[in-house]
């Protein structure tokens, strides 16, 4: 397995500085020269989890441990999603006051 090094660190910034959709078309770009890069998906990922598109993310943390089997991040990162599906889940189906009687 190839991973070539790349200086990640100004994209993390954007990521922190909420710039994400200048920050995920600097990985996407990243991508078509480091493929075998995932921390390039997992970032992809993270962005993805921020704008709570949990399809993208999923996509994004599988491709990373695709990439490198052993990736707990995307590992703990996929985990994560499970769990707050689960919880939005049995929110909605639990919650009485989502009942449309009381909006009658």
């Amino acid at each position: 397995m190839e991973n070539k090094i790349m200086d990640i660190s100004p994209i993390q910034q954007l990521i922190g500085e909420n710039r994400l959709d200048e920050a995920e078309k600097n990985l996407i770009l990243a991508q078509s020269s480091y493929p075998d890069n995932f921390q390039l998906s997992i970032l992809l990922g993270e962005i993805a989890l921020k704008k709570q598109d949990f399809a993208s993310a999923i996509n994004h943390f599988n491709r990373a441990i695709e990439i490198n089997p052993d990736c707990t991040q995307a590992k703990a990162y996929l985990k994560t999603i499970k769990d707050i599906l689960n919880i939005s889940n049995s929110f909605y189906f639990e919650n009485t006051y989502l009942a449309d009687d009381i909006y009658e």
